[in-house]
């Protein structure tokens, strides 16, 4: 596995949400038996379209997941946040 190359595809992907729905802040990625489950995400102001925002945030790493493997073992125990400058 090429750990800083999936590392770095990680990031963009992430990146790419953040820049997708600016109200999101971060999210984590638990490891709960064999699957990956979302948890604590958080957004600022708490968007209508939660749901939504939950459904993209799976979709997009799913697709990641599916597109390079390895990916998964980068995700569990893990929290994604925002960076502010």
């Amino acid at each position: 596995m090429n750990r800083p190359q999936t590392q770095a595809r990680v990031a963009i992907v992430v990146d790419s949400l953040f820049r997708s729905w600016p109200a999101l802040i971060g999210f984590a990625v638990a490891p709960i038996g064999d699957e990956l489950v979302l948890t604590d995400v958080e957004t600022s102001p708490w968007p209508a379209d939660s749901q939504e925002l939950g459904g993209a945030i799976a979709f997009v790493l799913h697709k990641l997941i599916d597109d390079q493997p390895q990916t998964r073992e980068l995700l569990p125990a893990r929290t994604f946040s925002r960076t502010l400058h």
